[in-house]
């Protein structure tokens, strides 16, 4: 008699799908040595109010399309039900599966609730319950161990769905970032409250060739998109509402001028309203116009997209591509042809400290070396 391999389950809102979720698939094929995860999309679970299914599927769609190890139910979508319970959605996937165990991923905060399920026990009866667990989290020995949930070692991604939705993070493939801003999702509709469209196009743009950028250099592209697309999130803002928003966070540059003001009030509305708390990030704002002494990749690759992402108007290919092989080369090339463009236009007037130390720093001592 042939023994079929078990069918792997990974269900959830995906709202949106994140890098975490595609780790733990990982970590399932290989733990289980199975050839398939099956990716269940939740219809609509209690106390949430998930993003439209149609959207969540998109998104699940584009995430795994490079996957062929990675497969989609929509059984609970398709359902008539209002709301769906697990034990209902297991009963109906053995009926597709009958000669098959099925193996249930679920994660720690679900194990300490497991319990309030809708009957746990016929739940644990049908399917065989697995927990990847997160360094660090305390899961009840108590309810895993009358319920004979498998707990497995895992590699933690710091990623989650909550975080996306708030434009804290992007840990998701660049698909769904995509997926997200031309849809008008989560955050994006807060984000467009700050900009003129022009504007937004021009972070938007900045925000795609930054992710190339830290991408080809094996840095987080996640996080250069979206230094990128918060960069200019204060330009519209006058020079009193910058300072309000700099009082109390950017006290020392309360009287720069006026067009280095709205970097010092972006990081201050990233942090304030956005909840970023990644320095890198927020670094990546505060200097994208006028540099700083020491200038961290980030720092480098918001300050040379700002300056070369394509809707500028000119030819700025070579220096993306200097950027894309070499961000600290790149960065200093552009350094140097944005001071001769500032020198020749002389429009910005007042030069600033932060500006001069940058440029003696990344210009001029290495011209002398």
């Amino acid at each position: 008699m042939v023994v079929l391999e078990p069918i792997v389950i990974l269900g959830g809102t995906f709202d949106p799908i994140h890098n975490g979720h595609i780790s733990l698939a990982k970590e399932a094929l290989r733990h289980f040595k199975v050839s398939k995860v099956l990716f269940l999309l939740t219809k609509n679970p209690k106390g949430k109010s998930p993003t439209e299914a149609n959207d969540r599927l998109n998104m699940l769609k584009l995430a795994l399309k490079d996957y062929p190890e990675f497969e989609i139910s929509t059984i609970e979508l398709e359902s008539n039900k209002e709301f769906t319970y697990t034990l209902d959605t297991l009963i109906e996937l053995k009926k597709i599966y009958s000669n098959r165990e099925i193996i249930f991923l679920i994660g720690a905060d679900c194990v300490n609730d497991f319990e309030k399920w809708h009957e746990p026990y016929k739940v644990s009866q049908l399917a065989h319950l697995v927990c990847f667990k997160r360094p660090g989290y305390k899961i009840n020995k108590e309810i895993y161990q009358k319920y004979g949930i498998e707990l497995v070692e895992s590699n933690e991604v710091d990623a989650d769905s909550t975080s996306i939705r708030l434009g804290k993070s992007l840990e998701t493939p660049k698909e769904v970032i995509d997926y997200i801003v031309k849809n008008n999702l989560y955050f994006i509709p807060k984000v467009k409250e700050f900009y003129k469209e022009k504007r937004y196009i021009h972070a938007l743009s900045v925000a795609n060739v930054a992710y190339d950028i830290a991408k080809a250099n094996g840095l987080d592209a996640p996080k250069a998109y979206l230094a990128g697309l918060y960069h200019d999130i204060a330009k519209k803002l006058s020079d009193e509402e910058c300072k309000k928003w700099m009082e109390g966070m950017y006290d020392e540059y309360l009287n720069y001028p006026s067009y280095t003001l709205h970097q010092f009030a972006g990081a201050a509305i990233a942090y304030k309203e956005f909840n970023i708390r990644d320095r890198e990030i927020l670094d990546a704002i505060l200097y994208h116009t006028t540099g700083a002494p020491k200038m961290g990749k980030y720092d480098k690759i918001i300050y040379a997209s700002d300056k070369i992402e394509p809707t500028r108007g000119y030819d700025s290919s070579e220096m993306i591509n200097m950027m894309l092989d070499d961000v600290d080369k790149g960065f200093a090339y552009v350094l140097k042809e944005n001071k001769k463009f500032i020198d020749a236009k002389g429009h910005l007037g007042e030069q600033t400290k932060l500006t001069d130390e940058c440029y003696n720093n990344y210009i001029l001592e290495k011209e002398n070396k």
